[in-house]
């Protein structure tokens, strides 16, 4: 079977995904190790990234333009968001193929950038 990935695996390398998985055990132990919780934990990184950018002066509007300044974030699996403007990176426009081998998804390239079809 072959699929489309749309997000690492909790078990690939990198500092990232590391320090989700210590957190992931320190915090929630009895919780399964799934892309779920993980695009969860992304999703709380980059708020804390935005957060950053916005200093002291938290307001509504200095939070979406925090967000929207963020230029080529780096979670740390191989690919860079960037949230403000029309060159902003979706989720849905990254994917890798992978198949199932032995029982597992494993991976059979690296990521692609997709092109944004209009919608008819």
């Amino acid at each position: 079977m072959i699929g489309v990935e749309v997000y690492p695996l909790p078990t690939d390398a990198g500092p990232f995904l590391d320090q989700y998985r210590a957190d992931m055990k320190k915090y929630f132990p009895n919780l399964a190790l799934d892309t779920t919780n993980l695009y969860g934990y992304q999703k709380a990184a980059l708020f804390v990234e935005a957060l950053q950018h916005v200093g002291r002066d938290l307001t509504r509007e200095s939070l979406l333009n925090a967000i929207a300044s963020i230029k080529d974030w780096d979670p740390g699996w191989g690919l860079t968001y960037s949230y403000g403007g029309e060159g902003r990176r979706v989720m849905s426009r990254a994917a890798r193929l992978a198949s199932v081998q032995e029982g597992k998804w494993t991976r059979l390239g690296d990521w692609l950038e997709l092109e944004e079809m209009a919608r008819r």
